[in-house]
């Protein structure tokens, strides 16, 4: 399991910005409920949905390619992989091996390389964290709130937020928003903000600044991540250390 980074979102802008906003991003999902989709603002290709990521399609992509991925070297690769189908002496006998054996496994390295030509990317998850900067779509959505000129989010994304996403998102919307966001594995959270009117104003004026959380949004995330009841526990238990 990942660690859960809660994200609180609220975009400033126009009533006819965030109405388009809505409209454009906040689609049905495989529930019939409406949510965020990463994917209106930067759509997954059909090449990388068809990839896996695991020692399946490293394997066939070592026998392929000779790669040797995520391990040092090939001698590393051959050793790992030839554990799992039958001992190979060598890259070509891994091949060998694979196309007579388990072709199921040949074509998910087919899938990565053609993902590789199209994207530069060989597989979901390195696509993920490179155009997302998470590996999942946003998942635990909390109630959308909405005024005519605000539309808060709340979310979770698997390890990292989506800074790549909120860039893409915003350069396209050119509007002013606020993230807060807290790593469960932390006790204080973040408070960023992209202000749209320094650029208007200044051209390349750096509009992103970040902090650490302040005390009222700081117990608010943990109480989206955790609940009102626990996220208080939390905050006593905080309290009583800093006092010791």
């Amino acid at each position: 399991m990942p660690n859960h980074i809660t994200s609180v979102v609220t975009i400033t802008g126009p009533a006819a910005d965030v109405a388009a906003f809505v409209a454009a991003h906040i689609v049905p999902n495989r529930r019939g409920d409406r949510s965020l989709d990463f994917a209106t603002v930067i759509p997954k290709p059909a090449s990388i949905e068809a990839t896996t990521d695991g020692s399946e399609s490293d394997a066939a992509l070592f026998a392929l390619t000779g790669a040797p991925g995520r391990w040092r070297d090939a001698h590393e690769a051959l050793w790992i992989h030839a554990r799992h189908y039958g001992d190979p002496p060598t890259r070509e006998a891994l091949l060998a091996h694979l196309c007579r054996e388990r072709p199921d496994v040949l074509a998910r390295g087919v899938a990565c390389l053609i993902a590789h030509k199209e994207t530069g990317y060989f597989n979901w998850w390195d696509w993920g964290y490179a155009c997302w900067g998470t590996k999942w779509n946003a998942y635990s959505h909390k109630p959308t709130e909405r005024t005519e000129t605000t539309l808060t989010l709340r979310f979770n994304t698997a390890w990292s937020p989506p800074f790549p996403w909120l860039v893409a998102a915003f350069n396209t919307l050119k509007a002013s928003f606020e993230h807060n966001w807290l790593d469960e594995g932390d006790s204080r959270g973040h408070q960023d903000k992209w202000d749209f009117s320094k650029m208007e104003k200044a051209g390349f004026a750096d509009p992103w600044t970040e902090a650490r959380a302040d005390d009222a949004m700081n117990l608010h995330l943990h109480e989206v991540m955790w609940g009102a009841e626990t996220a208080r526990e939390i905050m006593a238990e905080m309290a009583s250390h800093s006092a010791n």
